[in-house]
């Protein structure tokens, strides 16, 4: 029958196994040589049924347990998993290969306090167990614990200094604790072992930009770039570097080849608007950063993305009106957006605004029933003194919630100027005249 198995007559075998059983159904090992045949032709529900069977007659058969739960593995039925190696482990503690494993199950239910101490079990039993470092490392990297993954990377190399992987994850630890010489001496490591391993030819220049050395970054993108042409992410940290190096246009062309490959990469777009800003191209600049909302429109991200737009075009005010165009927000959105139109935009430096006022009214007009739009409106005309339009506006923003801004006014220093006009008052405090 294992004649049957190794010449890949695995459905002849399972018949060979049938007939054997038909005789002998307390055989158990016959059950568990049939469990494994079906596991290989991928019949694993079978599998484990044939691997019951074995288990019903010999309880104690660690090599069953195993077996019935590498194949309970691959149905991703991870707690029946832990369930069978820790009865392989009762009757045969010092099965390191297991501990390992049962780590790796433990780790895809996030239970990474268990799965260190069962890589802890591996090599308390087996020291130059070299995968189970490894895998101990990765797990402690999953919980932030850089210090002790390099402890056990280093153990891991040790033994095999060839882990090219470990050395890059290694060097990734290094550069989260910005220890980045270190980490580039990591990401070396890596790459004398595998020179096309485009992953660390970008951290390294990740690491090397941190460190301000941007020519020595540069050299490792296109790097990258001659491995993996199309990577958006080298071509926009690229650009970065270009733009630390002063080189603009280049760095405008390297943004230009990331968004090719990555359309949606808000990154690319925003970082691409900035550079342009700089450069005083500001109508490209808007195109660009305006490119941010419109793919993330319903993403709390697109709001930090937003609220720094609004910080760094300090533009002239005939192109805001386009901007707010291009970002189309939608009602739900306004009362944020008022919230930090003011914040980062009126109240910073009112002058280049000033003419664009009445434009923000008409493009409120379609959301008459957002009171706190009125209200910042009306801040915005109270720090200018223009004491009509922001009474005008307060006005609007009291019909619709009278006791939340008549309260907020009353406190609100943006009102200065107005505080002793008798129209002032009477919004805030109607029964008393």
């Amino acid at each position: 029958m294992v004649v049957l198995r190794n010449r890949d007559r695995r459905e002849e075998a399972i018949a060979s196994y049938d007939k054997v059983l038909e005789t002998k159904p307390d055989f158990y090992q016959a059950w568990h040589s049939r469990g494994d045949t079906l596991s290989e032709l991928g019949r694993r529900e079978e599998a484990i049924a044939s691997y019951d069977r074995a288990l019903e007659i010999k309880p104690d058969s660690y090599q069953v347990w195993r077996a019935h739960g590498n194949v309970l593995h691959r149905l991703d039925r991870y707690e029946e998993v832990i369930a069978s190696y820790d009865k392989a482990l009762e009757i045969k503690p010092d099965l390191y290969q297991v501990w390992l494993v049962r780590g790796h199950t433990l780790d895809k239910l996030w239970r990474g306090e268990e799965a260190i101490a069962s890589y802890d079990k591996a090599v308390e039993i087996k020291l130059d167990y070299y995968q189970a470092w490894e895998s101990r490392a990765i797990a402690l990297d999953k919980w932030e614990r850089e210090e002790e993954a390099i402890a056990s990377y280093d153990r891991a190399l040790e033994i095999k200094p060839d882990l090219y992987q470990s050395w890059y994850d290694r060097g990734m630890d290094l550069g989260c604790l910005d220890r980045d010489e270190e980490a580039i001496a990591s990401y070396d490591k890596a790459l004398e072992i595998k020179p096309d391993y485009y992953q660390a030819w970008h951290s390294r220049g990740l690491s090397l930009s941190k460190l301000g050395r941007y020519e020595e970054a540069l050299a490792s993108y296109e790097k990258v770039l001659e491995i993996k042409p199309k990577n958006y992410d080298a071509w926009g940290s690229r650009a970065r570097a270009l733009a630390h190096l002063g080189r603009n246009e280049e760095a405008i062309t390297s943004y230009d080849k990331s968004l090719e490959f990555k359309p949606d990469y808000c990154g690319g777009w925003y970082d691409r608007g900035r550079l342009l800003k700089k450069l005083g191209r500001y109508k490209e600049a808007i195109t660009s950063f305006a490119k941010v909302p419109e793919i993330q429109p319903d993403k709390e991200e697109s709001w930090v993305w937003r609220k720094n737009l609004v910080s760094d075009l300090r533009i002239p005010g005939e192109l805001v009106e386009q901007l707010e165009k291009s970002l189309e927000l939608s009602s739900r959105d306004i009362g944020k957006w008022a919230d930090w139109l003011f914040n980062k935009g009126f109240s910073s430096d009112l002058s280049p605004y000033k003419e664009t006022l009445a434009e923000h009214d008409e493009a409120f007009e379609t959301r008459l029933d957002n009171s706190k739009v009125w209200y910042n409106i009306a801040r915005c005309y109270g720090l200018q003194d223009n004491l009509e339009q922001a009474l005008e506006n307060l006005s609007h923003a009291i019909e619709l919630s009278p006791d939340k801004w008549r309260e907020m006014a009353q406190v609100d220093p943006d009102f200065n100027s107005a505080c002793s006009d008798p129209r002032f008052q009477t919004l805030l405090n109607p029964d008393e005249t």
